[in-house]
């Protein structure tokens, strides 16, 4: 939300001039309202969008929860990976997640803020396989809903990993991870071995994996040049 009100204040910025007073106080107020916006579902950020569109041109004019879930599972199945997961009771399920490595490559090919970030990063250090970067896991169950009011009927797993070579500064924010795994709890109690049958196969897939960052290497670009993110893992933070 901040970023997205850091970026609609840099327009409205250029337009003031150009705006009677009853606009500019239109403009305010909606401004205000984006910083005052606590819903990160879908349906709070279709209103947030609205709320853009008063002071930005540059959003289409049907902003609605259907669509933006569509978008969503357009940028999913760049990056989804299934695998069949064997269950206690027999059978088994298709486990869908975002395979980190196609995730990495994609989050820095758009993001020129990220491009940034990693590029400062491979100029004070560029992996290789001999002189890997340090890879930081974390995972944790979260529960919706309030503090007073917790949803444990829909606890999830998720997953989330940076890199420590970002730095410290940039590792204590959110941009600096990425979360290719969010999977509810009543089914990693379902799958055969839970948990850590999940975690095993998913850093498989991330490190010694034909693509993966501690065997051929993960391809990124970076301020128009081809790089090669090599890793080894170094932590893993669990509750």
């Amino acid at each position: 939300h901040e970023t997205l009100f850091a970026t609609v204040h840099r327009q409205w910025l250029r337009k003031k001039r150009r705006l009677t007073a009853a606009a500019v106080d239109a403009a305010n107020s909606a401004l205000q309202r984006l910083l005052h916006r606590g819903s990160v579902t879908q349906t709070g950020l279709a209103k947030l969008l609205k709320d853009i569109q008063s002071v930005s041109a540059d959003l289409p004019d049907a902003v609605t929860r259907h669509r933006l879930q569509s978008a969503n599972y357009c940028r999913f199945d760049v990056v989804c990976h299934t695998t069949q997961m064997p269950l206690e009771a027999g059978g088994s399920w298709d486990w869908e997640f975002a395979d980190p490595n196609r995730m990495l490559s994609l989050m820095l090919r758009e993001s020129e803020t990220l491009q940034d970030l990693y590029g400062h990063a491979i100029a004070r250090h560029r992996p290789s396989q001999e002189n890997p970067w340090t890879l930081m896991i974390g995972y944790d169950e979260f529960c919706p809903g309030g503090m007073f009011d917790v949803a444990n009927d829909r606890k999830s797993m998720n997953l989330s990993f940076t890199f420590v070579q970002l730095g410290e500064h940039a590792i204590r924010s959110d941009d600096a991870w990425f979360t290719p795994v969010v999977v509810r709890h009543s089914m990693v109690c379902k799958v055969d071995g839970s948990w850590g049958a999940m975690l095993r196969y998913y850093l498989c897939l991330q490190l010694i994996s034909p693509a993966g960052l501690a065997a051929a290497g993960v391809p990124v670009t970076i301020w128009g040049e081809d790089v090669i993110i090599f890793a080894s893992l170094g932590y893993m933070v669990a509750d």
